[in-house]
């Protein structure tokens, strides 16, 4: 019989090993481990986050004399950097997915991202943590209807149902808490909110061109069909490498280039 050599994709396959797959048990604690790790990363995250913009720098003994911390694209182009940076390591030690990169819908993508964090970090300077947190819970509607305008996404009743239930609990959390005097960053202000409000519209766009992301990159990368997918330290360069592109530019525009040193 004549023996025909298969050929080599262009992309190589993300599916879990045979091991994995037959032992349920191991999936599981693979998953608890990574949304633990996800919560404790996001939650010092958050820590540092809060701790940069409310803390006052270069006060005296007593306190006074104090600035904060404004330079919010300059913050932007040091994490969207580092983020790129830790990109680059891992592919260079693991190697990507050999696909062909839609690097103009990838880069939109990462700009409008970039563009929500930035929203959302200057947010803090005129509203408390828990509200900005609170707000930006609610990204799932935003997320979810540019999904169906911008990625063509479809959804059944149920994940209609699911959104709906938890932005009625995270409104009725922040709506329904007692308002406390004195906190820091003062009362929430209506400049504030409306930046919250912009973040989520833009990270309901972001959502919605990252799903076209998707689609382009099996557009172009027919030879593997539905199989043809970026590894996600790809995505994590191109997104952060262009987000820390356009954030440069808006931090040269605004003179935080200097400030922020």
């Amino acid at each position: 019989p004549e023996f025909v050599a298969s050929p080599r994709p262009t992309c190589e396959s993300k599916m879990p090993p045979k091991s994995e797959a037959a032992n349920p048990m191991m999936s599981t604690i693979k998953m608890a481990i990574a949304v633990a790790g996800i919560f404790a990363s996001f939650g010092f995250f958050a820590i540092l986050q809060e701790d940069l913009f409310k803390k006052e720098y270069g006060a005296d003994a007593k306190g006074k004399g104090g600035q904060k911390f404004k330079s919010t694209f300059f913050m932007m182009v040091a994490e969207r950097g580092i983020n790129a940076l830790v990109a680059v390591v891992f592919l260079v030690v693991g190697g990507g997915s050999k696909c062909m990169v839609p690097v103009r819908e990838i880069a939109l993508s990462g700009g409008t991202q970039m563009m929500a964090m930035a929203s959302s970090n200057e947010a803090l300077r005129y509203v408390s943590y828990p509200t900005q947190v609170l707000g930006k819970s609610c990204k799932m509607v935003p997320v979810f209807l540019m999904g169906i305008l911008i990625g063509g996404k479809k959804y059944d009743w149920t994940m209609y149902f699911q959104v709906a239930v938890v932005t009625a609990g995270v409104v009725v959390f922040n709506f329904g808490a007692p308002v406390k005097a004195g906190k820091g960053g003062g009362s929430d202000s209506s400049y504030g909110l409306g930046l919250i409000a912009f973040s989520l519209f833009l990270d309901g766009l972001t959502g919605g061109l990252q799903d076209k992301v998707k689609n382009t990159v099996k557009t172009l990368n027919p030879e593997k069909g539905a199989g043809a997918k970026l590894s996600m330290f790809e995505s994590m360069l191109y997104t952060n490498l262009s987000g820390a592109v356009i954030a440069l530019v808006l931090c040269a525009a605004t003179g935080q280039i200097q400030e922020g040193i």
